[in-house]
């Protein structure tokens, strides 16, 4: 997980900076990549679909025991719900996703879920 100094919880205005600025560090290179591209669109998504403290546990979500009694941002969305929700196919979501993941502002859990969907812990 990233520290609030980092990228992450800096406001958006400051941190996008012009790709030609000579003092612009690796980290501000990634943001950039993630927010001025269709990335963000899909992190707004998952950030919609955060799992909240009315969330009940049932077979196959155990994801209040896991992450929401432990103060992790969680949500547990389909691709093709992403997919939709976006209006980008399902390729193209996952190719975003692994963007978002390689910035660090998600964690694909090792947890499964029924229906196949992936755990995304956010931040």
């Amino acid at each position: 997980m990233r520290n609030k100094n980092n990228s992450f919880y800096k406001e958006h205005s400051a941190q996008v900076k012009a790709l030609d600025d000579p003092t612009i560090t690796e980290e501000e290179l990634i943001y950039n990549k993630v927010y001025t591209t269709s990335a963000y669109a899909v992190f707004r998504i998952m950030r919609e679909y955060l799992i909240k403290r009315y969330w009940k546990d049932s077979k196959g979500y155990p994801l209040m025991e896991k992450f929401y009694s432990k103060n992790i941002l969680v949500c547990s969305i389909s691709i093709r719900k992403l997919a939709k929700a976006t209006g980008f196919g399902t390729k193209k979501v996952q190719r975003l996703i692994k963007q978002l993941e390689e910035a660090g502002w998600i964690i694909v859990s090792k947890i499964k879920v029924k229906d196949g969907q992936k755990v995304y812990i956010l931040g």
